[in-house]
């Protein structure tokens, strides 16, 4: 036998050893695990085919190893893999499958497969590139049904909830990262029957678990040139008092804003828009809407819906009363007032008498106030109340503006130089963002 060197310890059975392990032999001898384990002392050649080969026609496995205080079975591979394709990474122990199922099913059997009543089912170990890599080429465009990579299955069946399917940790890295050419980077599914147990549970959760007290970290977060982060939800409408199901759900447990949309991620940030716990929306460009109500209290305690004024211009307006006597009177602005007023285009006061009079008219309006008479050189000494109308300092919009002229201008008031996805990630905590190649990053 030119392919292997064998010692072995009886010579009687090295015929049977040799037969059994012989590549392209045409019988096979029967021989058991243990005797081969006890005749082999050490086995060296130089050859393209494998140094041992052990075939088994019968129902168990090929090749056992039992170690009492060491590793059952040891592979050390050499070689050097000058590429990261599936046929050119060496590896110190490598399985395949090559069952073939029958036509239209699908096939479960492994390459490799590790079992552990305590401990690690399969673990892997390595310097520079990913402790395990799983790889697919399964044509799902053309077989219609998908698989992974890596899969992870949690089969316990009392019902606890603490398992996990795959998990991954890390010191100072990213536990698990997923990415895709076409497809979703990360995707999570859930079947939990939330209307049968009542409880909460997510298709993808993330949860920040620091303890230091900063507030820099995300539970999940999404970085994209398009959208950051998409909600969908294909629930109907609930009825008050019913389990929600929104497209994007924000609770408020300690006081925090519910939402809130910022210019950075850093603590020179802009506040853009806020709604904090006690239902307070605060936003600091135009809100435009089609139909403007207001939530009105009655004095029964009912919500009613009223509608709020439409009018063709902007205007901030102030109202007050104010006295003639003799048939004189003055009004001073409120200086708060007045300091939110543009003078170029100056105010409408409209007055109202308190009592019987030839009717009141003003003159004199000023950046400071106005004056008030009575008609017809009246002398009477009567209350008035007025209400004062005046275009907002900062408001250039014409009358009646076109909705697009309006979002054109709000977009380019806002708008700052593009952000750079290196910069935008590093806001993020993450310092690389390469796909990585097979077998690491």
């Amino acid at each position: 036998m030119n392919r292997m060197r064998v010692k072995f310890s009886v010579g009687a059975t090295v015929v049977a050893v040799c037969a059994a392990l012989a590549i392209g032999a045409a019988a096979m001898v029967p021989a058991s695990s243990s005797t081969i384990a006890s005749t082999i002392a050490a086995t060296e050649c130089s050859s393209s085919s494998p140094c041992v080969e052990v075939r088994n026609s019968g129902a168990g496995q090929a090749i056992e190893g039992t170690s009492v205080q060491s590793d059952a079975i040891f592979g050390r591979t050499k070689a050097f893999s000058a590429k990261g394709g599936a046929r050119e990474v060496m590896a110190g122990v490598l399985g395949e499958d090559v069952s073939v199922p029958p036509a239209g099913q699908e096939d479960f059997s492994s390459g490799v497969v590790g079992r552990s009543r305590s401990g690690f089912g399969i673990m892997g170990f390595s310097r520079i590139h990913a402790g395990v890599v799983g790889l697919t080429t399964n044509p799902s465009l053309t077989d219609g049904y998908g698989t992974a990579g890596v899969e992870g299955f949690d089969q316990s069946s009392d019902g606890g909830q603490n398992d996990l399917g795959v998990e991954g940790g890390t010191t100072a890295g990213t536990g698990v990262f997923g990415f895709s050419s076409l497809g979703n980077g990360v995707r999570g599914v859930t079947f939990n029957p939330s209307s049968q147990n009542q409880q909460h549970r997510a298709a993808v959760f993330g949860i920040d678990m620091s303890t230091d007290g900063g507030g820099l970290n995300f539970g999940v977060a999404g970085f994209s040139p398009g959208t950051g982060i998409a909600g969908l939800s294909v629930a109907g409408p609930t009825a008050q008092g019913a389990p929600i199901a929104p497209a994007v759900a924000a609770v408020c447990l300690n006081g925090g804003a519910a939402i809130q949309a910022v210019t950075s991620l850093t603590t020179a940030y802009t506040l853009l828009m806020t709604l904090d716990c006690g239902g307070n929306l605060t936003v600091s460009g135009t809100i435009m809407s089609q139909a403007a109500m207001v939530d009105t209290k009655t004095v029964d305690g009912r919500d009613v819906a009223a509608y709020q004024a439409r009018q063709t211009q902007a205007t901030i307006e102030d109202f007050g009363e104010g006295q003639i006597v003799g048939g004189m009177g003055s009004v001073r602005l409120n200086a708060d007032f007045a300091s939110t007023i543009d003078r170029r285009g100056g105010y409408l006061v409209f007055i109202t008498p308190e009592g019987d009079s030839r009717g009141l008219y003003v003159e004199h309006k000023t950046g400071t106030g106005f004056d008030v008479r009575e008609s017809q050189g009246g002398r009477s000494s009567i209350a008035f109340s007025y209400r004062i109308v005046a275009h907002p300092m900062g408001a250039d919009d014409g009358r009646l503006p076109a909705v697009r002229d309006v979002m054109a201008r709000e977009s380019a008031g806002i708008h700052r130089p593009g952000m750079a996805a290196a910069k935008a990630l590093r806001q993020l905590g993450i310092t690389k963002a390469t796909s990585p190649s097979v077998g690491g990053e």
